[in-house]
């Protein structure tokens, strides 16, 4: 980088100029961008990538997933209703959730043990 004052050429990471010894202003960190993952594949894809590259599935806003589990959220709310759901939804956000650093784990481990408590509650109630 350049300092403002005198122009002299810099390392990024100084904070003062050593050829005049201006101050200099620290840059401001960038927010990164969310993560989004292709909903055919899983696979995370590029925030303004119009086609995944993994699998070549269209990427639209409706088409694409932010860094977050819904099957692992829904497994979680139907395991306390259906438990065969809550089975199914907890078994697709645990294998999600390995393609997206274990987000949605712990609500995927929760939905599974949920279910499989009501499935022995509802079992003895008959």
């Amino acid at each position: 980088m350049f300092c403002k004052n005198c122009g002299s050429n810099i390392e990024d990471s100084a904070t003062f100029c050593n050829n005049c010894g201006y101050k200099l202003e620290q840059p401001t960190q960038v927010q990164s961008t969310p993560k989004k993952y292709c909903s055919h594949c899983g696979k995370e894809v590029d925030p303004l990538a119009v086609l995944c590259v993994h699998c070549g599935c269209s990427i639209t806003p409706e088409n694409a997933s932010e860094d977050k589990n819904g099957m692992a959220v829904a497994g979680f709310v139907c395991s306390f209703f259906v438990p065969l759901l809550g089975w199914i939804f907890g078994g697709i956000g645990l294998n999600r959730s390995k393609k997206r650093n274990g987000k949605g784990k712990g609500f995927s481990i929760a939905a599974i043990s949920i279910a499989s408590a009501m499935f022995v509650i509802n079992l003895f109630m008959l």
